[in-house]
């Protein structure tokens, strides 16, 4: 279980503090473990007033936008030490992302949704806390593809997590 920090979305600059993820890993040998993974970042911004160009329309206003991402994913680890008090590793993800993207100015609103084709290089740790207590501090890197009516989606995920 985790608790994620989105940094920078491509459609918004604001800092995501709202995210959770969950992970599983079956470990096929000491050092290597493969399984799954679903997290959830929900960005936010206030844009200052202006005029913004969507396609051949201008709208003169102040903008809100929301960005909610659902990255699934089935991923690899490598685990440098396993056994040790401080294991460091990588992994990669394959999978998707579903995006829901949602901008706002006075009466008018765009929605969208897409299931964008994604990837993730992850790097991290784990901490033995306990005899049968781990924290994780993990990075992820969330890449996404053109999907519908969405641009790819990419941002940098900042994780804190229980290890059972």
């Amino acid at each position: 279980m985790e608790y994620s920090v989105g940094l920078a979305s491509d459609f918004i600059d604001n800092v995501s503090f709202r995210g959770l993820g969950f992970e599983y890993r079956n470990m096929v040998k000491p050092n290597i473990g493969v399984g799954v993974g679903i997290g959830y970042n929900f960005f936010y911004e206030k844009k200052d007033y202006g005029t913004y160009v969507n396609g051949n329309e201008s709208l003169t206003g102040i903008q809100f936008r929301y960005l909610h991402n659902v990255p699934m994913m089935v991923a690899g680890d490598y685990y440098f030490k396993p056994n040790t008090k401080i294991n460091p590793f990588v992994g990669f993800g394959i999978g998707g992302n579903y995006i829901s993207k949602r901008t706002e100015m006075g009466v008018f609103m765009i929605e969208d949704e897409a299931f964008q084709f994604a990837f993730r290089p992850e790097a991290g740790a784990i901490f033995q806390a306990g005899p049968d207590a781990m924290i994780s501090f993990t990075a992820k890197y969330i890449i996404g593809t053109d999907a519908d009516d969405i641009d790819a989606q990419s941002y940098l995920a900042l994780n804190l997590g229980y290890v059972f």
